[in-house]
This record gives structure tokens, C-alpha cells and sequence, in this order.
């Protein structure tokens, strides 16, 4: 029982991972034109997306 929780939270580490490089670059990218407010709502959108297929 304690090995299958251990592999979860690695997988969850990992895909939150994912989500953080995703958001800070989509971020970045985002502000050159945009508001705070849309850009975080698009972010968050596509990058939660990104996270669950696994890229």
C-alpha cells in the first residue's frame, strides 16, 4: 500500500511539473499583449489540458 501511494505522488510531482513550465512560459509569452486576468484564465486553461494528455 505504501509503494502504490509513493508512485502517485511521483506522478503527481511530475505532472505538476509539467503545468508549472507550461504556465510560466505561456506567461510570458501571453503579457507582451494581453491582460494579467486573460492571460492567466488561457494559461491555466491550456496548460491544465497539456497536463492531463501527458505532454
Amino acid at each position: 500500500m505504501v509503494i502504490a501511494a509513493a508512485m502517485h505522488v511521483r506522478e503527481a510531482e511530475a505532472i505538476s511539473e509539467v503545468y508549472k513550465t507550461c504556465y510560466e512560459g505561456c506567461q510570458k509569452d501571453c503579457l507582451s499583449g494581453n491582460g494579467f486576468t486573460f492571460c492567466e484564465m488561457k494559461c491555466d486553461t491550456d496548460c491544465t489540458a497539456k497536463e492531463a494528455a501527458g505532454e
